[in-house]
């Protein structure tokens, strides 16, 4: 095991490629690149059900044309059967190879993403108007940037 306490985005991207699985259990998310990111890789995002991961990450367990896996509830129990879920499905390989080609699909992306894009941006604005948010962390991205 190793820890690198810095950001380093080749080894990041190399990360999410060599990922089957991305575990994202947030309270709070106001856009989560890093699902968006691991699904241009077809690495499953299972993360809960908030802000722009609720946006962007359709529960295959809900709709035949998933991308990942949603928990409802921020508890250990529940996202631990959430992770359970997601690996029956790897177990079963024709699921996840369609699960991944779901996730990759580019045209989902393009389409959706100035909308992504601006969901953020507008909680972001919120957040930092109620005083929850540096102002000297704030970042203007550009989704080509990160995909």
């Amino acid at each position: 095991v190793r820890t690198i306490n810095t950001f380093n985005s080749a080894l990041s991207h190399r990360l999410y490629a060599g990922a089957d699985i991305l575990l994202m259990p947030s309270r709070y998310e106001p856009c989560g690149l890093s699902q968006l990111i691991a699904m241009r890789y077809g690495c499953i995002p299972v993360a809960t059900d908030v802000g722009g991961l609720h946006d962007t990450i359709v529960d295959i367990r809900q709709n035949e044309n998933g991308t990942g896996f949603l928990c409802d509830t921020v508890t250990s129990e529940r996202f631990s059967g959430v992770i359970s879920d997601a690996l029956a499905s790897f177990a079963n390989k024709t699921l996840w190879q369609d699960l991944i080609r779901n996730a990759m699909n580019p045209s989902r992306d393009s389409r959706e993403m100035p909308a992504i894009v601006a969901a953020a941006g507008l909680r972001l604005a919120q957040r930092q108007s109620l005083g929850k948010a540096d102002a000297s962390r704030a970042a203007i991205f550009s989704p080509s940037d990160h995909l």
